[in-house]
């Protein structure tokens, strides 16, 4: 089963993790298959497009490591 990347579903199991936690998930599991096959920056934007569709607010400039750490998914 595919867990969902956005709503309801997506805040509940995300719910009170940072974005980096969501990079970090990311990073160790997709492509299925071929896990960490991915750039660094492709890993970001996919983590960057997961937060936007889900209204998650990840302040100003590019997200990257260091600023994933400071945001926070909230309900």
């Amino acid at each position: 089963m595919i867990p969902a990347l956005a709503g309801s579903g997506f805040m509940s199991r995300w719910a009170g993790k940072t974005g980096q936690d969501l990079l970090d998930r990311t990073r160790t599991t997709m492509p299925s298959g071929s896990a960490g096959s991915l750039s660094a920056q492709t890993y970001q934007d996919v983590v960057a497009y997961i937060l936007q569709t889900n209204e998650i607010r990840s302040g100003r400039g590019e997200l990257n490591e260091d600023t994933l750490k400071n945001v926070d998914i909230k309900k």
